[in-house]
Order: C-alpha cells, then structure tokens, then sequence
C-alpha cells in the first residue's frame, strides 16, 4: 500500500469515528436537562421539572438505543421507572402490563384503535398478528422530544383524541391515549408530552382501519 492510499484511509477512519463518537449537544427548556447525542450512544444530564413537585435529576447512558446505565432520582428519591430496554413510552404510560408487552413478556390477543372526541368517536378492532406485532414495534420505537407543562403550550384539542389498547386473552388492558396524529401524548397530570420516531405508529393505525 503507497503512502498516499494509507493517508487518505486514515482520514476517512478519523472522519467515520468523529461521525459516530462525538457527541452533539442539546439544551433542553424543561429545567436544565443536557442531552449529548451520537450516532452509537447518547449521555442524557437530567435535571428536569417534574410535575411542579420538583425536579427530576440523574444521568442516563444509552448505547444503540438500550439504556446501560440510569441513576435518575424523582423529587420524592425515588428511582425514575424506566425498562432496562429504555422504551420511552413507559416514561408517559407507567403501566406495568405494557411494559411487559414492549418487553416481550405478556402477548396481547387484540389491538383496538379509537380515534374522536366531541363530534363522535370510531373504534377499529383486530386480532390480526401481524397487525399486532406491528402496534407493538411502533410503542418501541417512541422517543420523548420534550415534556410541556406550560397551558400556553400545551395546545390541546378536545376532538383530536387516538386511543390504542392492548387487551390479554384474560381481559387485561394496556392504554395509550395520544392525539389524533400520533405527536402528542396528553397527561393525566396537565402535561403534553412531543413525540419523535411515531411514523410507524400513525402507519398502524391508518392499517388497523383498512384490516378490521
């Protein structure tokens, strides 16, 4: 190999490993929350407001999108309920069974997708597998872009409601109420929660309507 060919691999190793090592930073206006973004880990410094009752603090380490390390504190000290796995839906919806379903450890028997609000409100129903399958790998790919807890933000619409749930063959259900396209998720606890990664999700649920 000449010194010419051997220069110009080094660069271009030297350039692939900045593209996927360094990290880029993001401020987030939820407190004080630092996100440190590469394409194969992320390093998240949390310090964000939690509900009004105080801050929510810790670091959390991902790497290829699993978490390997998380030490967040809720205001009361009590650990943040986060899956090993990471799915940030369970951040939103802290139901133990969709947990286990995104976790692969319960398996749902039907899907049903609701979608209304004050002008009326149709539900679509299947037991399709694959039609299944496809709701639960879209749950796993959400990704929290931000949490409002500002009203003047929230921008909340009385008929835009989608609700999907997951039933077990007992009769167990596991809930997701977002708004009707798929970006927002409304909190019990007057907080609206951006989405990012719901284009499959919003491909479900339009395939969920075409399949009943």
């Amino acid at each position: 190999m000449n010194k010419k060919k051997k220069t110009i691999i080094i660069t271009a190793a030297i350039i692939l490993a900045s593209i996927l090592l360094i990290p880029i930073p993001r401020w987030l206006k939820d407190g004080g929350t630092v996100e440190y973004n590469a394409v194969l880990y992320s390093v998240h410094k949390i310090h964000s407001i939690w509900f009004g009752q105080g801050y929510e603090e810790g670091t959390r380490i991902k790497i290829l999108g699993f978490t390997v390390y998380d030490d967040v504190m809720l205001p009361d000290g009590s650990a943040q309920k986060v899956p090993v796995a990471g799915y940030d839906i369970c951040r939103i919806v802290t139901d133990g069974l969709l947990e286990d379903i995104l976790e692969g450890k319960e398996s749902p028997v039907e899907v049903r997708y609701g979608v209304g609000g004050e002008q009326g409100y149709i539900t679509s129903t299947t037991r399709d597998p694959e039609v299944i399958r496809g709701f639960i790998e879209a749950l796993r790919e959400i990704t929290i872009k931000e949490r409002i807890t500002d009203r003047d933000r929230m921008g909340y619409a009385a008929d835009g409601n989608a609700d999907i749930t997951l039933e077990m063959e007992d009769g167990r259900t596991a809930k997701i109420q977002l708004d009707r396209d798929a970006g927002t998720k409304v909190h019990t606890d007057n907080a609206v929660y951006l989405l990012d990664n719901t284009d499959k999700l919003n491909i479900m649920c339009t395939r969920i309507q075409i399949v009943e």
